[in-house]
């Protein structure tokens, strides 16, 4: 893999007072032209910023991603006492449990894709 094929676009960006677009729901899903299968998808929403779009073609990949950005979001608003503004309700079903296991595919693009 070539790593000048690759164009980010965002370098980084930052979650103090950010949300998950929609998390109730869960991930999206989308269809790229160009691959075979839809991809999964959560949008973070920074303040003042551009939404950031963070895909990957399998599930499990965008999983870690997506409850690690929800447990810094989440410890942020118990440390501004923000419970009004939950980005997630603290009790919420998994919507990775409903969706089992599904093997991991080495090689599948780009995890942080950006459309």
């Amino acid at each position: 893999r070539r790593a000048s094929s690759v164009s980010v676009k965002v370098k980084q960006f930052s979650l103090q007072g950010a949300r998950i677009q929609n998390d109730w729901q869960g991930p999206q899903m989308v269809k790229y032209k160009n691959k075979l299968h839809p991809w999964k998808y959560i949008v973070v929403l920074p303040v003042a910023r551009n939404p950031i779009k963070i895909s990957s073609p399998n599930l499990s990949q965008l999983k870690p991603v997506h409850e690690g950005i929800r447990r810094v979001l989440m410890a942020q608003q118990r440390g501004h006492g923000q419970q009004g503004r939950a980005a997630a309700p603290a009790r919420q079903a998994d919507p990775y449990a409903r969706h089992g296991n599904s093997p991991v595919r080495t090689g599948a693009g780009h995890a942080g894709h950006r459309h």
